[in-house]
Parts: structure tokens; C-alpha cells; sequence
């Protein structure tokens, strides 16, 4: 992600040059083929973020198998692109993105444990409480909400509430769950740190019931054009996205879950302006649901 800001910075400052910036990847978009890399898709979504902020030197993205003989400076050194922005190779074939209307898949019923936990990372924030709360109406009673930071002692909550704001919404949310029936455990843990991924998951396997589904809400949203982007910009962001779903998909293996839920963004599939280092970590999310679907 980084090569690609540097190079759109480089072609900015150099007037002299009139290309356009063309990225290669190797499998990171699933096009007839259920084999996905999502380390490359990542780029996809920043790519589709550069074509809206630099559409005067941007050439667009292409993705061949892995299995693929020539190099991707041949594929687009004879004019793959022909027009097109998004393309993916495949056996001499060309796939390119459409919007296309279709009905809606019929709705399966959605059955949660009461004798089973359910793990919500960023739980206690705006998102991951609303999921919570619905998953309490569906039948869970054993959840785990992660945050990176320390929810208000039990002892604080009643002034707390009282003063209002986001906490006490919170809080009450929390209450609320509980006065359903359910144990929340509001567990402070980095998503993005593997080892207190680990040490979490090993408390919830000993201590309460099996685990069966986990959510992966946690993230951070910072606005930034690419060319404002660096290192640190970049890695506030992916981190929870990318490195958190990767330690959750990794640490879950011998897990029996009934589900595995990503929650992504549509950033990442048509870009949106200032959002480069976001759409980049979706577009990951994507990728790995693929992923883990394909396994």
C-alpha cells in the first residue's frame, strides 16, 4: 500500500511523466475460481480509492492466477486494460466488475445458543453493542465484548448514567442485556495483538461455554487522502481490520463455529474519496471471508 502512495506521489511531483500507475496482483479477487489471496486484496481496495482521487494518473488494477506463466509487465505491455480499469485474468479470459440487479437470496433463520458463547470484537462500542443486543433477542446468553480500552467499573455505572453521553448509552445497553438474561464479560483486548487474542480465547474455552460464532466489528475510521498517508496512518487503520481478523481466523481453526461474521464496508468494493487505508482493509475483509468459505 505504501509503494502505491509513494508512486502516485512520484508521478504527482513529476510533471515530465505521462504514464499512468497500473497495479498487479496474484489471486486476490475471486473470479471463477474459489482459490483467494487476501494479502493481495488489499490493494483493490486502495486501488479503487486512487482512481476516484487520481483519475489523471491512474491505469486501473489486474489480477492473474498464480499459476500464470507470463509476468504481469507482459499482460499489460500489450494493452490488457483496453478500456478498462478492473480486470481479472483467467485462463485467457477476461472478468470485469458490473452492477448487475438480482433478487435477494431467500432468508435462513438465524438460531443462537443459549448454552454457547458468542465472541463480539468491539463490542462495546456503537456497532458491536447493537449486535450484541440483537443477538440477546435471538437467544444468546453467554457473550464476550472486547475494547481496546477498559470499560467503567460496575461501582461508577449509576453516576455515570446519570451524567449522560455516550457511556451511559452504553452502559444502559449493557443492563439491558443482562436484565434479558444474558452474561456479558466486557473483556479489554486489542483485537490487533495476537497474544491477548490468545489469552482471551484460552479464558473463554476454560471458563465459560464453547464458543460458536464470532463477530469481527472492530475497527478504527480515520479520513485521509492518499497522498497524505503514511506508515502510521495506514497501520492505525489496518491493524484492528486486517491483523485482528487474521489472528480471530487463525486462533478459531479447531473451533466448531456456527458462524464467522467480517463486517466490511462498501468502501471496498466501489472506493469512497479520503478513504484509502479503510477500503484497503475491507477489501481484506472480503477477501478472507472468500477465504475461509473456500477452506
Amino acid at each position: 500500500c505504501l509503494s502505491v502512495v509513494s508512486a502516485l506521489r512520484a508521478l504527482e511531483s513529476s510533471p515530465e511523466l505521462t504514464g499512468r500507475l497500473w497495479v498487479g496482483t496474484r489471486e486476490a479477487y475471486a473470479a471463477e475460481s474459489s482459490s483467494v489471496d487476501p494479502s493481495q486484496a488489499l490493494l483493490w481496495g486502495l486501488g479503487r480509492v486512487a482512481a476516484l482521487e487520481h483519475p489523471e494518473r491512474w491505469g486501473g488494477l489486474v489480477d492473474v492466477e498464480k499459476a500464470e506463466g507470463e509476468s504481469l509487465a507482459d499482460v499489460l505491455t500489450r494493452g490488457a486494460g483496453e478500456g478498462e480499469e478492473q480486470l481479472a485474468l483467467r485462463g485467457g479470459r477476461r472478468f470485469v466488475p458490473r452492477l448487475e440487479s438480482k433478487p435477494l437470496p431467500p432468508a435462513k433463520a438465524t438460531t443462537l445458543v443459549s448454552a454457547a458463547t458468542y465472541l463480539v470484537t468491539g463490542g462495546q462500542g456503537e456497532l458491536g453493542l447493537q449486535v450484541a443486543r440483537w443477538m440477546v433477542k435471538q437467544g444468546a446468553r453467554h457473550l464476550v465484548l472486547t475494547a481496546r480500552s477498559a470499560f467503567p467499573e460496575r461501582s461508577e455505572w449509576d453516576a455515570l448514567e446519570a451524567r449522560g453521553g455516550d457511556v451511559a448509552v452504553r452502559i444502559a445497553a449493557v443492563k439491558e442485556m443482562e436484565a434479558a438474561g444474558a452474561t456479558v464479560v466486557l473483556a479489554r483486548a486489542d483485537v490487533s495483538r495476537r497474544e491477548q487474542m490468545v489469552a482471551l480465547l484460552e479464558n473463554v474455552r476454560a471458563t465459560m461455554p464453547v464458543l460458536k460464532g464470532v463477530v469481527h466489528a472492530a475497527g478504527v475510521s480515520t479520513h485521509a487522502r492518499l497522498r497524505e498517508l503514511d506508515a502510521s496512518a495506514l497501520d492505525a487503520v489496518l491493524a484492528p481490520k486486517v491483523e485482528g481478523a487474521w489472528h480471530l481466523h487463525s486462533l478459531t481453526q479447531g473451533d466448531s463455529l456456527d458462524f464467522f461474521v467480517l463486517f466490511s464496508s462498501i468502501s471496498a468494493v466501489w472506493g469512497s474519496v479520503g478513504s484509502g487505508h479503510y477500503a484497503a482493509g475491507n477489501a481484506f475483509l472480503d477477501a478472507l471471508a472468500q477465504h475461509r468459505r473456500a477452506r
